[in-house]
């Protein structure tokens, strides 16, 4: 559920809707007082004059230049100002460019050959009504300084400018609106609906923003609480979604109310209605989405019994598979295990083997060496040399890697004699084999 226009042309923009929200009411732009330069006044012919509309328009709606595409002008309500461009259009005279200002001077618009006093705004239209003193001395003082003065300033006769363009051959002439015209004619609107003064106009003005700004908040106020509404009802169809079933309330649009023209008099607006209206408004609107909501449930509910059987088919099949890789799972691990005990249980074999070998080999060596020392004699080689002497258990034996500052002979114990085969290592006069039986 989105959140649409109110107040004319100034709409608000909501969220898009949401399984989680019907409505999300995020205004962007709608201040909570209204504007009087949110209201446009609109001027229109009446015969040989003119009258102010009896309503306001919400947007000037009106920007082609001189407002002469839609035959009235649009005001800001404000000060009355034209809400349309009103800056001179310089054209062409010997082209059909200008052709289309002709003979418009019952719409505020005038061809002149040359810039005239009316202004491109109404604040320069109002700079030119200053004192004639003021004039003459602002003349003075530009013709004393060698400047050409606009015509319109010091001449009045149509004939007289056009001998002077005539002169100067400028092939150029202006379409001006003439705001001093287009004001009077204002001025005499706003008397003929009832206002005086401007100040009389203001002080209305002011009461309509007021009332304006009182329904915009009643309008807002009573909208959320349509789309907090909306939003709770749309709870009943969730679970739907939620399975994947497309649901028309789900995209159903709560939109907003938009008020009525306003009168251009404050005792002409009947805010009671209008609020009642707004009332009814979304009354009936939450109304017909609940009714809505509720036909969709049971026009769906079969499909969302289908959908919690296929879905719960879904699962239980989804819990077999899971099951079945758990299994496989568990085989795979334990024949893993097993191979890996195996080859834990073969690398022992195959290290008891290998100890049981270097054991036997160990005892074939250590009896070879017993064997060796056993028959021991003098000028027997030995792993650091010849025997030279032997003393009961002690034996000499010529160092066969002597080390300088050590003596060339050394006295072993049988039990330390080794054969050539280990190698001497003489580390600082101290004799052993370079490795030991095993």
């Amino acid at each position: 559920m989105a959140c649409h226009g109110f107040l004319g042309k100034r709409r608000v923009e909501a969220l898009k809707l949401t399984n989680k929200a019907v409505c999300t009411a995020i205004i962007l732009g709608l201040a909570t007082q209204a504007s009087a330069t949110n209201l446009y006044a609109v001027l229109e012919p009446d015969g040989n004059s003119y009258r102010l509309r009896n309503t306001f328009t919400t947007s000037p709606d009106q920007t082609d230049h001189f407002g002469l595409q839609h035959g009235a002008w649009a005001l800001h309500s404000d000060d009355l100002t034209p809400a349309f461009p009103t800056y001179r259009i310089k054209c062409a005279s010997d082209t059909s460019s200008c052709d289309g200002y002709k003979d418009l001077e019952a719409k505020f618009v005038h061809l002149n050959t040359f810039k005239s006093g009316y202004g491109d705004t109404p604040a320069e239209r109002k700079a030119e009504e200053k004192p004639a003193s003021e004039k003459f001395k602002s003349a003075a003082g530009t013709a004393a300084a060698g400047v050409l003065l606009a015509p319109a300033v010091i001449v009045s006769s149509p004939l007289i400018l056009f001998g002077l363009a005539m002169k100067a051959k400028d092939p150029h002439k202006w379409a001006e609106f003439d705001h001093g015209a287009f004001d009077q004619a204002v001025e005499d609107a706003v008397k003929k609906v009832g206002f005086a003064t401007r100040d009389d106009w203001t002080n209305n003005l002011k009461v309509i923003n007021e009332i304006v700004a009182r329904m915009t908040r009643y309008e807002d106020t009573a909208y959320r609480a349509a789309c907090d509404q909306a939003t709770q009802d749309r709870k009943a169809v969730a679970p739907y979604a939620h399975v994947g079933i497309a649901t028309n309330s789900h995209g159903h649009r709560i939109t907003r109310f938009v008020l009525p023209p306003i009168p251009i008099r404050a005792d002409a607006i009947d805010e009671t209605t209008i609020t009642n209206q707004i009332s009814r408004y979304y009354a009936a609107q939450t109304t017909e989405y609940a009714a809505m909501v509720k036909s969709e449930v049971e026009r769906l509910k079969p499909s969302y019994e289908a959908k919690l059987a296929e879905i719960a088919e879904e699962e239980r099949l989804t819990k077999l598979r899971a099951a079945e890789q758990e299994r496989q799972a568990k085989l795979r691990a334990a024949e893993e295990e097993r191979l890996a005990k195996r080859q834990a249980a073969e690398v022992e074999r195959l290290a008891k083997i290998e100890e049981k070998i270097r054991k036997e080999r160990e005892r074939k060596e250590l009896a070879s060496l017993a064997q060796f020392r056993s028959k021991l004699e003098i000028g027997a080689d030995t792993h650091c040399g010849p025997i030279i002497e032997i003393k009961g258990p002690m034996i000499k034996v010529a160092v066969n890697v002597p080390l300088s500052g050590y003596g060339t002979e050394a006295w072993l114990k049988r039990g330390e004699i080794y054969t050539p085969a280990y190698g001497c290592h003489n580390l600082n006069g101290k004799l052993s084999p370079l490795y030991l039986p095993g």
